[in-house]
């Protein structure tokens, strides 16, 4: 699993010759972040949809056949200092990141509109949040419950390199609501829709009267 990203902090609308410039590139890429899948909508308010571009390579240089465009989310995979303060690491090599990412984006927009008619989605989200939150038991014999900050100490105690690097492959990153809550309200009547829409077409079709 790529747990760290090799994509630049995002590019400054100074850096691209405006906002204006970075938005056209999110539009012409269909406002898909590249690495979970999640759409989002440009706006004049949200020009960029909570989204950035950054540089795919963070080695190669600042052009648009180097650009790829994310949501706020995943642009902070990039780096282990990004990260903390924003979630913690959960062992769950069931789901890839980009899965997890946006089954918690799905969760936490049910959290911030209660309201809304979220379907079977709404019953099952807290039983989602609930289950990814158990921490292995051998976590508790190293004192760690998935700190970012104390990621590269755990590894470390791992002696043999292998098993640092197949165990890494096995963590996914569980980000926190507050951190991206603006992003999160700004998706998740766009989210709504496409749960019911998804709701929708998996309900039986109705049947057909008896003819005579």
């Amino acid at each position: 699993m790529l747990l760290i990203g090799n994509w630049s902090d995002p590019i400054q609308p100074e850096e691209a010759g405006g906002v204006q410039v970075l938005h056209d590139f999110i539009s012409r890429k269909g406002c898909v972040c590249e690495f979970c899948g999640t759409q989002t909508r440009l706006s004049a308010k949200e020009p960029l949809g909570h989204f950035h571009v950054c540089r795919l390579d963070r080695q190669l240089p600042n052009e648009p056949a180097n650009w790829v465009t994310l949501c706020c989310i995943c642009s902070d995979l990039n780096s282990l200092d990004k990260l903390k303060g924003k979630g913690s690491f959960i062992e769950a090599p069931w789901i890839s990141q980009g899965q997890l990412t946006n089954l918690l984006r799905l969760a936490y927009a049910v959290s911030v509109r209660p309201e809304a008619e979220w379907g079977t989605v709404g019953s099952s989200a807290s039983a989602f949040l609930n289950a990814i939150d158990s921490t292995p038991e051998a976590w508790a014999s190293i004192k760690w419950a998935g700190q970012v900050e104390s990621l590269q100490f755990v590894m470390d105690r791992m002696v043999h390199p292998f098993s640092r690097g197949a165990y890494a492959n096995s963590l996914r990153f569980r980000f926190d609501l507050d951190p991206y809550e603006d992003a999160i309200r700004y998706w998740a009547v766009a989210l709504e829709k496409l749960a019911m829409a998804a709701q929708s077409t998996d309900e039986p079709a109705a049947e057909s009267p008896d003819t005579i």
